[in-house]
């Protein structure tokens, strides 16, 4: 029996019935940012060009359809994408900007970027002369305490398939939660501990420095687990570091500062703050802040602030995964002034692909034995479950239990036998504003 399981290479079209739309789209990428240059280069979309699944597709798709959403504005295209292709501070405002600008071009309203280099704001929402919405938008990508969270996580884990594979452990699982920010101390007592959880095996929850750790068998419904090669999943969760939220509001204080210095005294003119938050940010703490700063109207004109999270949800009803797009607005008295002037005045906002809520997503841990609901913190899931069946004929279904676990199935019969490996996402995480 092979180790290596058979995976498509085939890019997945998560608009399933709309395939032009989707090649449309994809082809607007390769295009505009050159089939060579995309095939190399280490960059989060050099990363989601390379891959197949579903959701990188999707991010893909966010941008394709952006570009194709904009094609009236070369200029603006040509310039994002130039900044795209340079370095790391530019690359993420200007995607943000060349995907993000887009969202407004919906029914009412028409979007058109502003000229080079003007400043406080990037495009203007034209309600067919009733009025204008001018936006300035910023891009929080995911901060360097949560790039060590991972760092960490991705280190755990290699520790922890050691000691799987040292212990001969074929089906466990590991969760660790800590309700404070992990400290190199607290990782450092939670590695040592690893090889003393795995030995110990499934039981009851252990106390290790901050962390709540449980170590447990897989579900057995997606069994028989292979005894050739090990089966696991390692979910880690860990409080937001002590100064992150003053990192955030400093930023978002910053953003609405420049968008008031540069801001138009025009008749019939709203502006806004349109910002991107990492998928891990506290949406709901950062909605209450801006509520409370847009009616501080003395320190220059700006009406409206748009705090904008999109990340990766699960679907209940249907059992999958979707591109989720939240959005938290927050508004004064002026806006609304601006908006009972014309009825014309109905900004929208239309993503190409994922739901739209304006609700944060809850994070929940679920089990046999209930669930555990995650507030903030910074968020950690991988796995692999690899199960052996008999050859014969049938058909297989493999959806993943969560995002991040990956599901093999191995079939097998006297002679040998062969893997096979969906085409799913490595992690659950939305990557192409970073």
């Amino acid at each position: 029996m092979t180790n290596t399981p058979i995976a498509l290479k085939r890019r997945q079209n998560p608009l399933l019935d709309e395939a032009s739309k989707f090649d449309q789209a994809i082809a607007a990428v390769e295009k505009t940012f050159g089939g060579g240059w995309l095939a190399k280069g280490d960059t989060p979309l050099h990363q989601l060009w390379r891959r197949t699944d579903w959701l990188a597709s999707g991010q893909l798709y966010l941008l394709g359809a952006g570009i194709v959403r904009m094609a009236d504005h070369p200029a603006f295209i040509k310039e994002q994408v130039a900044a795209i292709r340079s370095e790391e501070n530019r690359r993420r405002g200007a995607m943000f900007e060349l995907v993000g600008v887009p969202f407004f071009a919906g029914q009412a309203g028409v979007v058109s970027p502003t000229k080079r280099h003007a400043r406080g704001y990037d495009a203007v929402v034209d309600f067919e002369g009733a009025g204008q919405l001018h936006l300035s938008l910023k891009n929080f990508a995911v901060t360097h305490k949560e790039r060590e969270f991972l760092s960490a996580a991705a280190r755990l884990e290699s520790r922890f398939l050691d000691g799987l594979k040292k212990w001969k452990q074929r089906a466990l699982g590991l969760v660790a939660l800590s309700e404070t920010f992990a400290t190199p101390q607290a990782w450092s007592e939670l590695s040592e501990a690893v090889d003393h959880l795995i030995a110990k095996g499934p039981g009851g929850i252990d106390r290790i420095g901050p962390w709540s750790v449980l170590v447990h068998d897989l579900p057995p419904e997606y069994g028989p687990y292979s005894e050739r090669l090990p089966s696991w999943q390692l979910v880690v969760h860990a409080g937001h570091a002590p100064n992150e939220r003053q990192t955030v509001v400093d930023k978002l204080s910053g953003g609405a500062s420049n968008a008031r210095k540069h801001a138009s005294q025009d008749a019939g003119v709203a502006r806004a703050l349109f910002v991107r938050l990492h998928e891990n940010a506290d949406l709901e703490s950062f909605a209450t802040w801006a509520s409370e700063a847009i009616q501080d109207t003395d320190r220059g004109p700006l009406e409206a602030m748009i705090l904008y999270q999109p990340g990766l949800v699960d679907v209940t009803a249907s059992n999958e995964r979707a591109i989720s797009h939240t959005f938290a607005f927050a508004h004064n008295s002026a806006f609304s002034a601006w908006r009972a002037g014309s009825a014309q005045r109905t900004p929208s906002l239309s993503p190409a692909i994922g739901l739209v809520s304006h609700e944060p997503a809850q994070r929940r841990i679920v089990s046999d034995k209930g669930e555990i609901s995650l507030r903030g913190g910074y968020f950690h899931q991988s796995g692999r479950y690899r199960a052996v069946l008999p050859f014969g004929e049938g058909e297989f279904h493999l959806p993943s239990p969560a995002a991040g676990i990956v599901r093999e199935v191995f079939l097998q019969d006297a002679a040998g036998g062969f893997g096979i490996a969906p085409i799913i996402p490595p992690d659950g995480r939305l990557t192409l504003f970073d």
